[in-house]
């Protein structure tokens, strides 16, 4: 069983049925809620709601939530990360975090050095933005003066 967010994509609704926490749209099955996926009968796929499991079991970042992430990759222009919490609860699954160069401050965007601001293996404290593509989110440092 893997942990999903609302809007991650679960396959596709010509192979799979829609259950419990999911719903089909433009040819695909999407989480409604936040939980863990599950099989169900035949090809039906469901999310068992977090609320129902509890701990880290369930966690996944969300738009809005504050993470912990472990810096593993730079570039010029973006860190990537593992998220290793949310909020207070450690995650057991993996999920990725890119910090782009213009979410890391507001102002003077255009002098940043990504390697001055972070290093693989830093542990950097974020807000989520948005959920990028698969399993991925996008995080920024700049939206408080407690992140970073």
């Amino acid at each position: 069983m893997a942990a999903v967010a609302p809007g991650h994509r679960l396959g596709d609704a010509e192979d799979q049925l829609a259950g419990r926490g999911t719903y089909a749209e433009a040819g695909h099955v999407y989480a409604s809620v936040s939980g863990q996926l599950r099989q169900a009968e035949g090809s039906t796929l469901e999310v068992i709601p977090a609320e129902e499991l509890g701990g880290a079991a369930c966690a996944v970042p969300e738009v809005g939530a504050m993470v912990i992430a472990r810096v593993v990759r730079m570039s010029q222009d973006r860190a990537e990360c593992d998220i290793v919490s949310v909020g207070d609860t450690p995650l057991r699954e993996r999920f990725r975090g890119v910090i782009r160069k213009q979410d890391i401050r507001f102002f003077e965007v255009d002098k940043i050095q990504m390697t001055e601001c972070f290093r693989a293996g830093d542990f950097v404290r974020a807000q989520v933005l948005a959920a990028g593509d698969a399993r991925s989110y996008v995080l920024s440092t700049a939206l408080s003066d407690h992140l970073g």
